[in-house]
């Protein structure tokens, strides 16, 4: 959004407005067709921080084929834009649902979230998870993850951006690895 766009909706009467960044990998980017300008969404973010404007985004982690070192460039781009001004944020583990592009890229994938997308939430505020949610932590969430994994990840991600700090890949490969022993143990 160029300055003067942001100028006019602010005298417009715009307090609040969200963006859908869904991944901070360029590449996964073109494949879900979204094509966004970091640099541009970054001096956005600058900008409208200069209006007091709040700010949200939403970011995705478990598609069918990520990588640990993706997962790592979405959570460091929330933690950047969380440096830059952005008040608030959503992240959620991937869902594909029918009709949409990530279900044309992967038709025969085997992924199953299963989990309510809020469950890192409901585990990072202490809530008490019910038993049919127990059970399925263990099942597999795509090819690299399970459903207890890809919670520790979201949670771990959602710690890291609230506190603005970034993290490396050995970090969460860790978190995720440590998940795994529990699914073991």
């Amino acid at each position: 959004m160029q300055p003067q766009t942001i100028a006019k909706l602010v005298a417009a009467g715009m307090t609040y407005i969200a963006f859908g960044v869904e991944t901070g990998n360029s590449d996964r980017q073109k494949r879900l067709q979204k094509n966004l300008n970091f640099k541009r969404l970054f001096a956005t973010m600058r900008e409208l921080a200069k209006y007091e404007v709040k700010t949200k985004c939403f970011f995705m982690l478990g598609f069918p084929d990520e990588t640990v070192a993706e997962m790592a460039e979405t959570i460091n781009m929330a933690v950047e834009l969380r440096r830059l001004g952005m008040d608030y944020f959503s992240i959620f583990p991937v869902s594909v649902y029918p009709g949409t592009e990530l279900a044309r890229q992967f038709p025969v994938e085997s992924f199953s979230s299963g989990l309510d997308a809020h469950m890192p939430e409901i585990i990072r505020d202490g809530l008490e998870i019910d038993f049919q949610n127990q059970a399925l932590l263990k099942q597999r969430f795509n090819r690299l993850l399970s459903q207890r994994q890809m919670i520790e990840a979201v949670s771990y991600a959602w710690e890291k951006v609230d506190r603005a700090e970034s993290i490396c890949v050995e970090e969460l490969a860790a978190v995720i690895s440590d998940a795994a022993d529990a699914d073991n143990g």
